[in-house]
């Protein structure tokens, strides 16, 4: 009888160990962070630097928070130059 009630309470231990290990091990991890759908990139901090967010209003405002060397963040969307300007740029290098 002893035994079965110790077996009572090990059993929904492992059942949460198992479920817990199942969901871990489906997370891809790159570097700190963990990938996700639509992650098109990442961006590593070298150096701390001030933190811009946009408001409700689309305005850039300072963040309560620097960014610290060595922080990972994902990049879901990005806007790249267009070519006339990358090609304007090179004339002036």
């Amino acid at each position: 009888m002893k035994n079965l009630i110790i077996a009572a309470l090990i059993f929904p231990a492992l059942l949460i160990t198992t479920a817990t290990l199942a969901e871990a091990s489906t997370k891809v991890m790159w570097g700190k962070t963990e990938s996700r759908n639509g992650q098109i990139g990442k961006v590593t901090v070298l150096c701390t630097t001030q933190l811009y967010q946009k408001d409700h209003e689309g305005i850039l405002r300072h963040s309560n928070r620097p960014l610290y060397k060595g922080e990972e963040f994902r990049v879901l969307k990005y806007e790249t130059p267009s070519k006339l300007k990358l090609a304007l740029l090179k004339t002036i290098l």
